[in-house]
């Protein structure tokens, strides 16, 4: 169980296709490394300090990621994954 002063993070990292030659694996793989380092350094960082500030109770809310492009394109993503009936999932996949 995770405290409300805890985090616990799983990364996956997905490709559309397998790399199909060493450079791009490796160039991959150093994606991977840049991308655990920018969570794990910045991101871990920016929320223990937002965390300490929180539990101050300075603030009655706050808004959470409404800088973060990345997981607001997500969550669109997810959104229209569940809004969309079933028989229609296959359209979604679609390259365009």
């Amino acid at each position: 169980m995770v405290a409300v002063s805890e985090s616990y993070t799983i990364q996956n990292y997905l490709m559309q296709t397998p790399p199909d030659n060493e450079a791009i694996r490796r160039q991959a793989h150093e994606q991977f490394e840049f991308l655990k380092y920018v969570v794990a350094q910045e991101g871990y960082t920016t929320g223990l300090r937002q965390q300490r500030g929180l539990m101050t109770g300075a603030m009655p809310h706050v808004m959470f990621g409404r800088n973060e492009g990345g997981g607001q394109h997500f969550h669109s993503w997810a959104d229209k994954i569940i809004e969309t009936e079933d028989q229609e999932l296959p359209a979604l996949f679609v390259n365009n």
